[in-house]
């Protein structure tokens, strides 16, 4: 079948050439690039030397799907320009008529029947076959591809042409990049909104080609092209490292005094200066939620700093609300004994003063490598039991845990669990995907 699809490929050429008349080809790449982009230059590939720099990066994909899915505009053209109205290859079948082998001839309209659609890698054995699932039509192939795992890692998405004769697959077309698991959100969107049953025929995905491009196109440019991520603090607002500055018009006790019930009693072992008198000069504590232990510093019990020096507070906080919610707290506690001064925003952590993270006081031990890293296979092991219940974007606002109940919860979820074996580098903070799978009842 592949030396086949390799023979065709240059007698398809020619065909077009002879019958679809000057510019078929540039014309074939508007259409199969939605009209976005330079118009395809057809000189190259007549070129002495083809170099493959000079091409799109979605060419290979193009040379699939032309021969056997374009089908030319006729609106707005003379008639004598007017091309044939079907496929290339099914004009070629047509014009040779009882000089085509059987094999070519099912070949063909078996690659016209097919059309490209999101296959999600469900198994592989390198070098002989890959399990490719069709997320629309929800049905399995497996595929004779020599690959590796490497290329092809389990729940990678590809945009595809899968091709089937006699119980045989191959692939026929495949877009050059690899979609990461947990896309599959956009994909089963997709099929849900145009209500494609499970096991339906390809038919279920005729007149919707343009459409599935598109939103592989979307999702190429996505990849290759990510907006910077948004990053968000503990209470999910965008984190925008903010300094608070006030003068004091009252004594450092004073405004301690009435700020110190902000820290729900984590102040102990702050950092505190006196003067000769033994009166408070320097104190910093945390601002902390309500309810806080030494144990959640970890699960960021902290909102924010504060830091008294003489005659001036100093409040850092990580977002917006934060610092909203902090200017309520002064004005309630202080009311005129603070003065805001200006408020700063910084554009990394690089620019905070010293006292946000202040080194190990002198003389102070330092925690040991294995209490450091037992204590992070704690925070670890407690994130990991919390996340089966913590409600996720890519399954709808669902929890794992309430997903795990439906069929197409499952669907989603098991593109997740597979990004996050992605993600594992074999570090303390790697998923055991294993047993959250046995928890959640999809081992």
């Amino acid at each position: 079948m592949e030396r086949l699809a390799e023979k065709l490929s240059g007698r398809l050429a020619t065909h077009a050439e002879r019958h679809y008349g000057p510019g078929w080809l540039g014309d074939a790449w508007l259409d199969f690039a939605l009209g976005d982009g330079t118009p395809f230059d057809e000189d190259v590939l007549y070129a002495d030397v083809l170099d493959e720099d000079d091409l799109p990066v979605e060419f290979d994909t193009f040379s699939a799907w032309c021969p056997y899915f374009w089908i030319p505009e006729r609106a707005g053209l003379e008639p004598e320009d007017r091309r044939p109205q079907m496929p290339i290859a099914l004009h070629y079948l047509a014009h040779r008529r009882g000089r085509t082998d059987a094999l070519t001839r099912r070949f063909i309209e078996a690659a016209c029947a097919q059309p490209f659609s999101f296959y999600m890698v469900r198994g592989l054995e390198p070098g002989r076959t890959v399990t490719l699932r069709d997320m629309l039509r929800r049905r399995e192939y497996e595929v004779h591809e020599q690959v590796d795992a490497e290329a092809f890692p389990r729940g990678a998405i590809l945009y595809a042409q899968v091709v089937t004769l006699d119980g045989d697959s191959i692939l026929l077309g495949c877009a050059p990049y690899t979609l990461p698991p947990a896309w599959a959100e956009h994909v089963i969107d997709l099929r849900e909104e145009w209500g494609i049953e499970p096991d339906a025929p390809a038919e279920a995905l005729a007149g919707r080609g343009a459409e599935l491009r598109a939103l592989y196109f979307d999702l190429q440019e996505a990849l290759l092209d990510p907006e910077p991520p948004l990053i968000e603090n503990a209470d999910g607002d965008p984190v925008q490292l903010t300094l608070l500055h006030y003068d004091l018009r009252c004594t450092p006790e004073e405004a301690s005094d009435a700020l110190l019930p902000l820290a729900r009693g984590l102040d102990h072992d702050q950092p505190r200066q006196t003067d000769d008198a033994g009166k408070l000069v320097t104190v910093s504590f945390p601002w902390a939620r309500e309810g806080a232990t030494r144990e959640d510093v970890w699960a960021d019990a902290a909102l924010g700093l504060i830091r008294i020096d003489g005659p001036h507070l100093e409040v850092f906080a990580d977002s917006a609300r934060r610092v909203d919610a902090f200017e309520r707290e002064c004005q309630a506690r202080l009311g005129d004994r603070a003065a805001f001064r200006d408020k700063e925003v910084v554009d990394d952590l690089g620019e905070l003063p010293d006292w946000v993270f202040p080194e190990d006081a002198e003389g102070e031990d330092e925690m040991d490598t294995e209490t450091a890293a037992a204590l992070l296979e704690d925070v670890a092991e407690a994130h990991w039991e919390r996340w089966p219940d913590e409600p996720l974007p890519e399954l709808k606002d669902q929890t794992p845990r309430e997903a795990a109940r439906t069929e197409i919860g499952r669907e989603r979820l098991e593109a997740v669990l597979w990004q996050l074996e992605e993600l594992n580098l074999g570090e303390v903070f790697d998923a055991d995907t294993e047993k959250l799978r046995r928890v959640l009842g999809l081992d």
